[in-house]
């Protein structure tokens, strides 16, 4: 579902980015990383690698195949949270 800007403030950006820094670029319910910006999708891998080395594997789809091997696909992402956790309370209202 696309963002409609209309529903925030002015300066919605400058209020999620200071709530990105304050979270340390992390989802506070899941520990997924947000990519802050300056990183480019070619260097995701290596942030990760060098600050949440355990969400990697989340990069890409691993294969066993009987002629290859091992192979990775990658999964291509933005790693980034936007509504990624709609339903974070939901368990209050039930």
């Amino acid at each position: 579902m696309p963002i409609n800007l209309n529903l925030y403030p002015d300066n919605w950006n400058e209020i999620a980015l200071s709530i990105k820094q304050a979270a340390n670029w992390t989802c506070e319910w899941c520990g997924r990383p947000c990519r802050p910006p300056g990183i480019s999708q070619k260097q995701t891998e290596q942030w990760l690698r060098d600050n949440y080395p355990e969400w990697l594997s989340h990069l890409y789809k691993v294969v066993e195949d009987d002629e290859h091997g091992t192979i990775r696909i990658t999964k291509p992402q933005r790693f980034t949270l936007t509504t990624a956790h709609l339903d974070h309370h939901l368990f209050l209202y039930l």
